[in-house]
């Protein structure tokens, strides 16, 4: 009769309650690791749509300004520097 190596030794007989008890605590502590990952996962994907609900906004603000006719700030610049060619050009005659 042929010996089975020592480290083959059966230490109890494996049922099908076992290998399921034995799985369903994998799943649990697989869950629990999971779980704190897509918790933080939802969290920044909430930080991301809040700041991008916020640049939106101010995109939207931009617009509206520009379709009420304002100047931009480099049309003001534009003027601001005419206007004192202007100025200059009158003050010396």
């Amino acid at each position: 009769m042929l010996k089975k190596p020592q480290s083959f030794k059966s230490k109890g007989v494996m049922t099908l309650d076992k290998l399921a008890g034995m799985m369903a605590n994998g799943f649990s502590n697989l869950e629990e690791k999971l779980g704190g990952r897509i918790d933080k996962v939802e969290e920044r994907l909430t930080d991301v749509e809040d700041r991008l609900s916020q640049k939106i906004s101010g995109l939207e603000n931009r617009i509206d300004y520009l379709a009420e006719g304002k100047a931009s700030r480099e049309e003001v610049k534009t003027i601001n520097i005419r206007l004192t060619r202007v100025e200059k050009k009158f003050a010396t005659k």
